[in-house]
């Protein structure tokens, strides 16, 4: 479903792209997303939980993982610029 044709500008966008999937999701396959991936301009991520479905990696359990990968790729790609030393 990510990736039917109404998605287009956000495959075609240049700006960061961090996906997050579990390789039980049965709405938008691993192999659909890597070839997806394929076809957008980086910088680009994904990340594959191994095992888990689409509702159970929405749920409390996997929260602070979500988090921790949200808040490091935030940190990555749009950190404000810090000031020069005085």
């Amino acid at each position: 479903l990510l990736f039917s044709s109404h998605y287009g500008r956000i495959i075609n966008s240049k700006k960061p792209k961090m996906f997050i999937q579990g390789t039980k999701d049965g709405f938008t396959s691993p192999s659909q997303l890597k070839s997806a991936m394929k076809k957008m301009p980086t910088p680009k991520e994904a990340h594959l939980i191994e095992g888990v479905g689409h509702f159970t990696l929405e749920g409390p359990d996997y929260d602070g993982m979500m988090a921790n990968l949200t808040a490091d790729f935030v940190k990555r790609h749009f950190a404000a610029p810090t000031a020069p030393d005085a």
